[in-house]
């Protein structure tokens, strides 16, 4: 379904409607981490792909006579559901990127529909936010989405359980204005080793390192086997090469701020005869840019709102004489990490007023020198040689929580992990069927792979870190999932549950 109209509900437009089923001859979409990994996968925006019939050219961008004619647009929302016995569900639901007719002198004319999820919405937007200060990563993370401009009933998102001293709202390479919403959860989320990722009802689902311990979490929703008889059984099975999984040495940055003291940090440079005017009744904003030349100097804690006198003046002529109009200009400001918006408004009834001196003034966040903490692991590095993983995480609020990071990563990634992609025939029966339709992101799973795919894997507890989809013309329906091992989150101790020190040890 396309909601073509953008009037938020799937219920039609003109002879074609927003229920394009069908006209679908084939349909792929895919959800969930680029690779299988909780060290090294991520989420990307989920793509669809829809073939559909365009004999009619209804779906002809430049046909007039189109019932859709001007409503295919980029963000129309676009959702799939299926339906099985025990009901209908959302399989997937994002924002229309394209759609391209595919015409053809010895066949059906065709169209090629293209949509992609909410993260790569997000990774469309740029951004700027003020200092955030003693902030959970979750207090954090949605105060990305709200500047983004993302509804708040379209998001998952948990507390979080790293608290950030400070989170400028920057690029990975330097300072700057504005930054992609997406390149910043992503800061957010390597610094909680948490998961960012899509429902697949189109929310955005931010996941604390801690959700995995508990709830459903804990509890296999499925088997898939390769015994003949099993309830699920799949049609094939991949193994990943555990050995470009293992690391052995681990390095986490920490960089720490210290404030400095309320200073000048922006001058308007226009003055004398060069002072810009304001007619009456008008406003203008200058943008004041915060670029030291210093190179421990980071960014902007605090900006203080312009005061009248003190930091700017105006007068009716552009060398600073004639009627002082400066209690005549009203101002607002906008503050982010490193640039403040000032609205100057000329609030005289009659006369031009010329800004002949504008500041900006702040308090300065100054970068201290930075620190690395390594683990290495002897044993493994004895096995595997030497394999280093350099955590991209930049807002590690201490050296004690960095290094709880890499102790945690060296228990779980130092030794071989089992990383599998078994592939399911949805229309083997109905419970392959049930599902296929309703395995989600993060549902923990069992694999067992010790029969024909002789893997070696007996009941082997797994998370499903990403699924692809593809239904034929015919409704032939293939389900592939990405499990990766339970790994750490079966390590981690669970009070009245787990012996400490014996089998789990403390998750950070």
């Amino acid at each position: 379904m396309v909601d073509w109209d953008a009037d938020g509900a799937f219920d039609g437009v003109g002879d074609v409607g927003e229920d394009i089923t069908s006209r679908t001859f084939r349909i792929e979409w895919r959800r969930g981490r680029d690779f299988a990994s909780q060290l090294t996968g991520r989420a990307s925006g989920g793509r669809l792909f829809a073939t559909v019939n365009n004999n009619s050219g209804d779906y002809s961008s430049f046909k007039t006579t189109s019932p859709i004619f001007g409503n295919v647009l980029p963000g129309r929302k676009v959702r799939l559901t299926a339906t099985d016995g025990s009901g209908t569900v959302t399989m997937w639901q994002g924002f229309l990127e394209s759609l391209i007719p595919q015409p053809s002198l010895h066949g059906p004319n065709l169209a090629l529909l293209e949509a992609v999820g909410p993260l790569a919405w997000l990774n469309q937007r740029f951004i700027s936010l003020p200092m955030q200060k003693n902030q959970l990563t979750g207090t954090i993370m949605g105060a990305i989405l709200n500047e983004a401009g993302w509804p708040a009933p379209d998001r998952d998102i948990d507390a979080g359980s790293t608290t950030i001293k400070r989170f400028p709202a920057t690029g990975r390479s330097r300072p700057s204005d504005r930054v992609r919403a997406l390149d910043l959860m992503r800061q957010v989320e390597e610094t909680e080793f948490g998961f960012l990722h899509e429902s697949r009802d189109g929310k955005v689902i931010f996941e604390s390192r801690s959700r995995r311990l508990s709830g459903a979490y804990q509890t296999s929703q499925a088997t898939f086997s390769d015994t003949p008889g099993a309830a699920l059984t799949y049609s094939e099975i991949e193994q990943l090469d555990p050995l470009q999984l293992i690391y052995n040495i681990f390095e986490c940055p920490v960089q720490l701020f210290t404030e400095g003291a309320l200073a000048v940090l922006w001058t308007l440079s226009e003055s004398g005869a060069d002072s810009p005017s304001i007619q009456p009744g008008q406003s203008r904003t200058f943008i004041t840019n915060f670029l030291s030349t210093n190179i421990s100097t980071f960014g902007v804690d605090v900006w203080t709102t312009p005061v009248a006198t003190t930091d700017f003046l105006a007068n009716s002529i552009a060398n600073g004489s004639g009627t002082n109009l400066t209690s005549s200009i009203g101002v607002t400001a906008v503050k982010n990490f490193n640039h403040m918006e000032i609205t100057l408004t000329n609030n005289h009834a009659s006369l031009v007023a010329f800004i002949t001196f504008l500041q900006a003034r702040g308090t300065p966040v100054n970068k201290t020198d930075l620190v690395s903490i390594t683990k290495k692991n002897s044993a493994s590095i004895l096995k595997y040689g030497e394999r280093t993983f350099n955590v991209p995480a930049l807002w590690i609020p201490s050296t004690d929580e960095a290094q709880n990071y890499v102790d945690y990563l060296d228990i779980i990634f130092s030794s071989p992990l089992s990383v599998v992609t078994p592939t399911l025939e949805a229309n083997r029966n109905a419970n392959a069927l049930s599902n296929a339709l309703r395995r989600d992101i993060s549902d923990r799973v069992t694999v067992t792979a010790s029969s024909k795919a002789d893997l070696g894997m007996v009941a082997k507890p797994g998370y499903i870190e990403a699924e692809h989809h593809l239904i034929t013309r015919d409704r032939h329906h293939t389900a592939i999932y990405a499990i990766a091992p339970v790994g750490g989150f079966n390590k981690a101790w669970i009070m009245d549950t787990d012996k400490l020190d014996e089998t789990t040890v403390l998750f950070w």
